[in-house]
C-alpha cells in the first residue's frame, strides 16, 4: 500500500540569493506567481530574488514575502506535475502562513499583505537594543531551558526563551542581545556548539506579545476559508481542528497564527506526528533543503524530498507513479491555476464554493469506497470550469485543462 504524502514549507532564514532563478526559467507557474506577487505589491520579487538581495536593512518583510511566493510556487508545480494529494501541510514559522495559504485558507494577494504587516509588527515589537537569536547544536530542549531560566532569572530584566524546537539535538533561542549572549557562552561551556543568528527580532518569543495581539486584529479583515488538506499548527504540533459549518472553528487559525509569534515552533513534534500518522514522503517545497534534512534525521522511515534540490526535485517528480485519480487532478489544476480575480464576491461564488463541491465529493467517495458516476463526473468538470473561468484563465490554456481533465475521466 502506497503512504502519504506530506508537504513542508520552510520559514525566514532558508532564503538566498539567486533563489527560485532556475525554476522561473523552467515552470510558467512560477512565473506567474512571481508575476501575480509584483502585481500586488509592486516591488521587483524576481530580481529581489535572484540579483539585488532582500532588503533586510529596510525590513524582514521582504525576504519574508519573498519565501511566501517561492513555497507558493513551488506548491503550483508540484500539483501540476505530480498531482498526488497530500495528507498534511506543515510550515516551519511563516511557513505555516505559506501551508495555509496552499491549502486555500487565503488567497495569495491577502498572504503576501499579511506577511508585510507581521514583518513590520515584530520589528516594531522589538526591544530597543534589538533582540538576538541563536543555533544550539548538541544540548537537548530540557538542558537549555533550564540555561535559559537561570539566566533570565539573574538577567536584571533580560530574558531568554526557546524559540524554535527543530529537532532532538537542535533548538533555536531567543529574546534580549544580553541574555542570548549570556546564556549561549554558559550553554557552550556545557558542551553545546552554538551559532549566532543574523537576526535583531526575538521570533516566537513573549517580547512579540503586541505583535502577536495587532495580527490578531489584522487577520481579522480577511476572508478566512476552511483547508482543503489538514494544516498543521505550529503551537499545537496537530491539525488545526476545522468545521468547514462552524465560523467559530475558523477562527482558531487566527489565534493559531497569533500565537505562533509568541510560542515556541514545536517541529520536532511536528516531524513525530507526521511519522506516527504513516506518512511515507515529506516533499519541501520553496528554497533550500532545511526541513528535508531534518526530517532525514528524525524521521528515516520517511522519504524526504526537496523541491530545491536537483536530485530531491527529480525523486518528487518520480511520485507520479502514485497515478493521482481523476478528482485529485481536477482539484490540482483548480490550485495551480493563477487568480487573477480581485473581486472577493465572485471569487467566493466562482472558486470557493465549486473547489468545496469537488472536495465533498472526493470526502464521499473516499468514505463510501465507490468510483464517480457519470453525472458526479459532470458535475466535477463543470466545477472546474466554473473555477478556471472564476480566475480568469485565458480561455485557450482553460480549454486544454478540462480536455486534461476529461481524458483522465474517459479512464475512470
Amino acid at each position: 500500500m502506497i503512504g502519504k504524502v506530506a508537504l513542508l514549507f520552510p520559514g525566514t532564514g532558508a532564503q538566498y540569493v539567486g533563489m527560485m532563478r532556475e525554476w522561473h526559467e523552467r515552470y510558467s507557474f512560477v512565473r506567474e506567481t512571481f508575476e501575480e506577487a509584483e502585481d500586488r505589491l509592486a516591488i521587483p520579487m524576481a530580481a529581489m530574488c535572484f540579483e539585488e538581495g532582500f532588503r533586510e536593512q529596510e525590513s524582514i518583510a521582504y525576504a519574508q514575502q519573498a519565501m511566501l511566493v517561492s513555497s507558493v510556487a513551488a506548491y503550483r508545480v508540484y500539483m501540476q506535475e505530480v498531482g498526488v494529494k497530500p495528507a498534511f501541510l506543515a510550515g516551519h514559522s511563516l511557513g505555516e502562513l505559506s501551508a495555509l495559504t496552499c491549502a486555500g485558507v487565503f488567497r495569495l494577494q491577502d498572504a503576501l499583505e499579511i506577511v508585510r504587516f507581521r514583518g513590520e509588527a515584530m520589528e516594531a515589537a522589538t526591544p530597543a537594543g534589538g533582540g538576538a537569536l541563536a543555533a544550539v547544536n548538541g544540548l537537548d530542549a530540557a538542558a537549555i531551558a533550564e540555561q535559559c531560566e537561570r539566566t533570565s532569572l539573574s538577567g536584571a530584566g533580560q530574558s531568554v526563551w526557546i524559540a524554535c524546537r527543530n529537532a532532538a539535538d537542535q533548538t533555536v533561542i531567543a529574546g534580549h542581545q544580553e541574555a542570548v549572549s549570556d546564556a549561549s557562552s554558559a550553554l557552550a561551556e556545557r558542551g553545546a556548539r552554538v551559532i549566532a543568528m543574523a537576526s535583531r527580532v526575538p521570533f516566537h518569543t513573549p517580547l512579540m506579545a503586541p505583535a502577536a495581539e495587532r495580527l490578531r486584529e489584522k487577520l481579522a479583515q480577511y476572508a478566512i476559508n476552511a483547508p482543503s488538506y489538514p494544516v498543521l499548527s505550529n503551537v499545537s504540533a496537530a491539525p488545526y481542528a476545522v468545521d468547514t459549518a462552524a465560523e467559530t472553528s475558523l477562527q482558531a487559525i487566527i489565534g493559531g497564527l497569533a500565537q505562533q509569534l509568541v510560542h515556541p515552533v514545536r517541529w520536532s513534534e511536528t516531524m513525530r506526528y507526521l511519522q506516527q500518522q504513516g506518512v511515507s514522503y515529506a516533499v519541501e517545497l520553496g528554497p533550500n533543503k532545511v526541513l528535508a534534512k531534518l526530517m532525514r534525521r528524525a524521521a528515516r522511515n520517511i522519504r524526504a524530498y526537496a523541491w530545491d534540490d536537483a536530485e530531491g526535485h527529480a525523486q518528487m517528480l518520480e511520485l507520479r507513479k502514485l497515478q493521482p485519480s481523476f478528482i485529485d487532478r481536477c482539484l490540482a489544476i483548480a490550485v495551480s491555476a493563477r487568480n487573477n480575480s480581485v473581486d472577493l464576491t465572485a471569487y467566493e461564488a466562482g472558486v470557493i464554493e465549486p473547489y468545496r463541491t469537488i472536495s465533498r465529493m472526493q470526502q464521499d467517495l473516499v468514505q463510501a469506497s465507490r468510483s464517480l458516476s457519470a453525472a458526479e463526473i459532470d458535475t466535477v468538470m463543470d466545477s472546474l470550469r466554473s473555477i478556471l473561468t472564476a480566475k480568469g484563465t485565458a480561455e485557450p490554456e482553460r480549454e486544454l485543462l478540462l480536455q486534461e481533465a476529461a481524458a483522465i475521466a474517459g479512464r475512470v
